[in-house]
């Protein structure tokens, strides 16, 4: 298991490109729900990029829309066609995870250990680096962490 810290609007370089059956798992030291009065939405996103650039997997909570969005696009491209899942009640605790596991043709997410969606793959290419990404006024912590079954 190999252990990183990944800071708002960052990208971790992993130590070798996750292979196919392995497990990628963000945990949070906070959750903050509430979209910023300033902005008026909220936008974090978890991106799974391949040494391309490509976004393999975009993972979107917005608590504003109650919804979760998945996504994939490459790195000059347009995005495909959102998939959205019910965001209320997938978050169980105030310090959340989100699990990855990497089938060979898609993703199984989890939210705190629990299933949400099966995302079929679009793009290939092992995951190479994970980022996060907000808008400046909304404040989330998640740590990374990527480890082989």
């Amino acid at each position: 298991m190999v252990y990183y810290q990944l800071a708002i609007n960052s990208t971790v370089q992993l130590k070798g490109p996750a292979p196919t059956d392995s497990v990628i798992v963000i945990q949070s030291s906070s959750l903050e729900t509430h979209p910023s009065a300033s902005s008026g939405f909220d936008n974090t996103h978890i991106n799974l990029k391949n040494a391309n650039g490509d976004i393999l997997l975009t993972i979107a909570p917005r608590f504003s829309q109650n919804a979760i969005v998945f996504n994939s696009r490459t790195v000059n491209g347009n995005w495909g066609p959102e998939e959205r899942e019910v965001l209320e009640g997938k978050f169980k605790t105030d310090t959340p995870s989100i699990v990855i596991y990497e089938h060979p043709d898609r993703y199984q997410v989890f939210f705190d250990f629990n299933p949400v969606k099966y995302y079929d793959k679009r793009i290939q290419g092992p995951t190479a680096s994970v980022e996060y990404a907000i808008n400046k006024e909304t404040e989330y912590v998640y740590r990374v962490m990527s480890f082989e079954k």
